[in-house]
């Protein structure tokens, strides 16, 4: 009897792993873990002493359409600010390739990598938070948004990421497939600190989405290895798995 009820049960659980897929299995939803909008995906703040306007805001698009920034602004607040310091608008049409970058920087930033697609002087700094936003300041909607260090004020998605950014660190979104960034609206789970920021703009080249050739998993959002997916294999000899 009692073997019979632990068959019962594992069958059940294994029912609902399947209905309900592997991220709402364990309270998370997938829709939101993987998001179908632009992201923020990598942020510097400082390249240390002397260089502290050498900062940068990168944006990734894991959709297979290109996003219009016409409209939108990059926005900044400080650790507790009630209020919007707009970074950079957009009033012309301005594309993110479909699973492409787009890299604003400061105009003093002129030893980065590669050429960013906006310039302007506004900067970032330690325990601020900064937000893409559709319309107007303070009350346009927000599409994505990130805060680290300390901050709290309402631009912070769930809890801020905890570490500022140290000399050209950056801070860097999740991913757990090329293509696709992890989203669960809370920055201190969906990001990491990468030693060696590598900043991406709309000249670069774009991501294949998993499951195209070249789209393997375990992309790490600012291209420095902070992955948490791999690609799946399937079943050994031996094993015994659960098929329909």
């Amino acid at each position: 009897m009692l073997r019979k009820l632990a068959i019962t049960v594992i069958l059940a659980l294994a029912l609902t792993f399947m209905s309900l897929g592997p991220f709402e299995f364990w309270g998370i939803n997938q829709a939101a873990a993987e998001p179908s909008h632009v992201v923020i995906n990598q942020i510097q703040v400082t390249g240390g002493s002397g260089h502290t306007t050498e900062d940068f805001i990168e944006l990734f698009n894991p959709t297979a359409t290109a996003f219009d920034l016409s409209g939108h602004r990059l926005v900044k607040r400080t650790a507790t600010g009630a209020s919007d310091t707009t970074i950079k608008s957009w009033t012309t049409s301005t594309l993110i390739p479909a699973y492409g970058f787009y890299l604003w920087a400061n105009t003093a930033f002129a030893t980065i990598a590669v050429t960013p697609d906006a310039s302007t002087g506004e900067s970032i700094a330690d325990n601020n938070s900064v937000a893409l936003r559709r319309g107007a300041a303070d009350t346009g909607e927000i599409i994505d948004a990130v805060g680290w260090g300390t901050a709290t004020n309402a631009l912070v998605e769930g809890t801020a990421f905890a570490t500022n950014p140290g000399v050209n660190e950056a801070i860097a979104r999740l991913s757990p497939s090329t293509g696709s960034r992890q989203d669960t609206e809370n920055n201190s789970v969906d990001f990491a600190l990468q030693a060696s920021a590598t900043p991406h703009s709309s000249a670069s080249q774009v991501e294949a989405p998993a499951g195209t050739p070249g789209g393997t998993g375990g992309s790490s959002g600012g291209g420095g290895g902070n992955s948490l997916g791999s690609t799946p294999s399937g079943p050994k000899p031996g094993e015994v798995v659960i098929n329909e």
